[in-house]
């Protein structure tokens, strides 16, 4: 059972239908020679088949790190973005509090002015003469 899933998580993996597995290396079985030892054909095309399983494995790995790095590098990039977002936000929110404090003393200057206007006018008005 661990064999066969092995064996489909390596498909799905790499995308191949004929994709060897650990299962595969050790379960083989060679032909025997009519002078006794392995079926040299047999035992080069398996050989073949691993190679070419590796080498599919090798451009894979290499591709997702080349993925995975850019990936980085992009991520790296946002979160300056984002730094460079907060730190403008943080400056308008200090403007606008600096706005507003700002508008409030000069709302009080104009009504401390109105208030001595109209306590200059109230004494020119009762002013005997």
């Amino acid at each position: 059972m661990k064999d066969q899933r092995e064996e489909k998580v390596i498909k799905e993996v790499l995308g191949i239908e004929h994709a060897i597995s650990p299962s595969d290396i050790f379960a083989k079985q060679f032909g025997k020679a009519s002078f006794g030892g392995y079926n040299r054909k047999d035992v080069d095309d398996f050989l073949e088949t691993i190679a070419d399983t590796l080498e599919e494995l090798i451009v894979q790995v290499r591709m997702l790190k080349d993925k995975n790095e850019d990936l980085r590098k992009q991520l790296s990039e946002y979160k300056e973005v984002e730094h460079a977002l907060r730190g403008a936000l943080v400056s308008t929110q200090n403007m606008g509090d600096s706005m507003v404090e700002s508008a409030r003393r000069e709302a009080n200057v104009i009504l401390q002015e109105a208030k001595l206007t109209r306590a200059q006018a109230h004494m020119e008005a009762t002013k005997v003469p």
